[in-house]
């Protein structure tokens, strides 16, 4: 395994080439702190190039075409951390819009381009454009295109995450039985990831006799496991800033015909979408197979009637990779544009596959894996059974 320091010397030089062929003196990079979960994609760019987390705190990483990393951060006691990420980065503490101006001015002479600006809160991004003399080309989409595709070292630490998320759906089943209400059961699955190696983890645990849809936190995770309940746990961890993902389902008591054809729709959805992710295929192809499968299943309903969040989504130092993400619309969002055109399946894409739906008045079904494509064909990461899991009730 190539050293952590020298793949993100390559990562950066890779993108850095591209804005020397624009004729750019390098790249301001924005990024939110990885305490915004799976709610920020911003974080993953910062990560993946420079190892920067700055947790509840925005940074800018300002990397020049001869190769200077200066980091910029609201937070005085980060400029004492880059020493244990990379000594080749230099932090500076900027927590006004003056002094981020007056570091810009200072750092970036000529054109520069820009990362993840347009994330940037309103009043840093106008900070960022009264310190550069010109405004910065966007080459976000550059860096979306070159994660894509991931590195040996990534994959390693996406499996491992993916066996955190295995541990934790086995672990569910226990906590289940205690009976306690649904956030305290949250809790103790995340404190257990963290423990055995996450950098942090998030969860939803739906448990309703009708699951409706996703449940992230207290208020609506209050109830208590009860007979005749369906149950919905998705995990959202990273382990060494990849992310790892899955989802299963199951029933408190014996199930009924309704959770068995449920669980049987939505599996065969996931197959169909699987088997469509063969190298060359465009990753629209996946959504077409999964709405065959649904129609199939449930020929009474239309396939744009449930509830639903979107197929699936790339994963990497983000949990959303636009690159992958920008082909699976969320069918609950009836303005949102259509997909821009398809992508097709490259080797080593990782992205989570997770068909779903939840129809009003009767209930929910939803199964999540990760998935590695391979010039063989697409690979689960995760590997917890999908059965329906039972709980007695």
């Amino acid at each position: 395994m190539r050293d952590l320091w020298e793949r993100q010397t390559e990562r950066r030089a890779k993108l850095l080439r591209e804005a020397g062929e624009r004729g750019l003196e390098g790249i301001v990079v924005f990024g939110h702190g990885s305490g915004l979960s799976y709610g920020d994609a911003s974080h993953g760019a910062l990560r993946y190039l420079t190892g920067w987390d700055g947790v509840h705190f925005w940074a800018l990483a300002l990397m020049s075409c001869g190769g200077d990393v200066d980091l910029l951060t609201p937070n005085f006691f980060q400029t004492f951390v880059p020493d244990s990420i990379d000594p080749s980065l230099r932090a500076h503490h900027t927590q006004t819009p003056e002094t981020v101006a007056a570091a810009l001015e200072t750092l970036c002479g000529g054109a520069w381009g820009g990362v993840g600006l347009d994330q940037a809160p309103v009043w840093l991004g106008r900070a960022v454009g009264a310190g550069l003399s010109r405004e910065p080309v966007d080459l976000t989409d550059a860096l979306d295109r070159q994660r894509m595709t991931k590195e040996p070292e990534e994959i390693a630490s996406h499996r491992k995450a993916a066996a955190l998320s295995d541990r934790l759906m086995e672990s569910l089943i226990p906590a289940l039985r205690t009976r306690e209400p649904g956030w305290k059961i949250q809790r103790r699955l995340e404190h257990e990831a963290v423990l055995n190696g996450a950098d942090h983890c998030q969860t939803w645990l739906t448990i309703a006799a009708k699951a409706d849809y996703p449940r992230y936190y207290r208020a609506e995770c209050d109830a208590a496991p009860a007979a005749g309940d369906q149950v919905l746990f998705g995990t959202a961890l990273t382990v060494d800033g990849c992310y790892g993902h899955a989802i299963r389902m199951g029933v408190i008591g014996e199930p009924g015909d309704r959770d068995l054809r449920f669980h049987d729709t939505v599996c065969a959805m996931q197959r169909g979408a699987l088997e469509a992710a063969q190298t060359g295929r465009g990753l629209a192809d996946l959504q077409l197979a999964a709405d065959r499968v649904f129609q199939a299943g449930f020929p009474e309903i239309d396939v744009d009637a449930p509830l639903q969040f979107r197929l699936a989504h790339g994963l990497g130092h983000s949990y959303d990779e636009l690159a992958i993400s920008q082909c699976f619309r969320h069918p609950y969002d009836k303005v949102a544009p259509p997909p821009p055109a398809d992508t097709p399946v490259e080797p080593e894409m990782v992205f989570e596959l997770h068909p779903n739906f939840f129809i009003p008045g009767e209930g929910g079904a939803a199964i999540g894996d990760m998935v590695l494509t391979t010039e063989q064909g697409p690979e689960y990461l995760t590997r917890a059974p999908r059965e329906l899991f039972v709980v007695p009730g």
